[in-house]
């Protein structure tokens, strides 16, 4: 569904194995934010295109850059919905748990203003912590969430979705063998995920806290994790496997020979 480094070396695997031994495997790539036509160059497969049942978004891209903390940005961006009236849930996407949690601090007030439930989902809360974001309620809530609720979680009854357009990063350097965790600006396609949230029950809305001309800057899809992550552990997985050339394996975009 996404492309992650481990989905991109079974893709690559699965190639190798239906050209070798296994020609009447069938694969079939799934995503909602894939550029298909390099996936389906590789497997030689058509394009199928199902555009699924989408309610109408208005969209309100910020007038001017904002360069206030990003925890203001939210804290304004969702009392104003709650001043216009809105009826329904509000998605928040933030770049991780530490935004998160000054969201939280900040939204403090105006949840008992407007009487709204505040909510965080991210990986390292509790299954009960979790559960609670997803879980139906009657209550307007405010869920304050990484980019888990892309695609991983579906959470019924979003009306609003308010977008940081941020993500966190893993990169790795092959030169000094280090991982960084990086703040980025996610790419259009994403982003336009991110919108899709908010009109999967009802009409939505939409507030992206960048502009109109900040959003066509950037890149149409995401640097998939192949070309930036530590190869380490997958280069291991490849060696047990026998393969001890992974730079001779056709990959699906093959990894920067540095990082091999």
């Amino acid at each position: 569904h996404e492309r992650h480094l481990h989905t991109d070396l079974a893709l690559t695997l699965l190639r190798r194995l239906q050209r070798a031994t296994r020609q009447d495997l069938k694969l079939l790539v799934m995503s909602a934010t894939l550029d298909p036509g390099p996936v389906a160059a590789y497997l030689d497969a058509p394009v199928l295109s199902s555009e699924g049942r989408a309610y109408p978004v208005e969209l309100r891209p910020n007038a001017r850059q904002d360069d206030r903390p990003l925890a203001l940005q939210v804290t304004e961006a969702v009392d104003r919905l709650f001043q216009e009236g809105l009826s329904g849930h509000v998605l928040v996407f933030l770049p991780g748990a530490a935004e998160i949690r000054a969201c939280t601090a900040s939204l403090g007030a105006c949840a008992q203003r407007r009487d709204f439930r505040l909510h965080p989902l991210h990986g390292d809360l509790s299954n009960q912590a979790q559960q609670a974001a997803l879980a139906p309620s009657d209550r307007p809530k405010v869920i304050l969430s990484t980019n888990v609720a892309e695609s991983s979680v579906t959470l019924e009854g979003i009306a609003a979705v308010v977008d940081s357009g941020l993500a966190r990063e893993a990169h790795h350097s092959p030169w000094s063998g280090l991982s960084t965790l990086r703040t980025v600006r996610i790419s259009q396609a994403r982003c336009l995920q991110r919108t899709g949230r908010a009109g999967r029950t009802g009409p939505g809305l939409c507030l992206r806290l960048f502009t109109e001309s900040d959003f066509r800057a950037r890149p149409a899809f995401d640097v998939p994790e192949l070309q930036r992550a530590d190869l380490a552990e997958s280069l291991l997985l490849l060696h047990g496997l026998g393969i001890s050339n992974p730079a001779g394996l056709d990959w699906f975009e093959a990894p920067p020979r540095d990082g091999l």
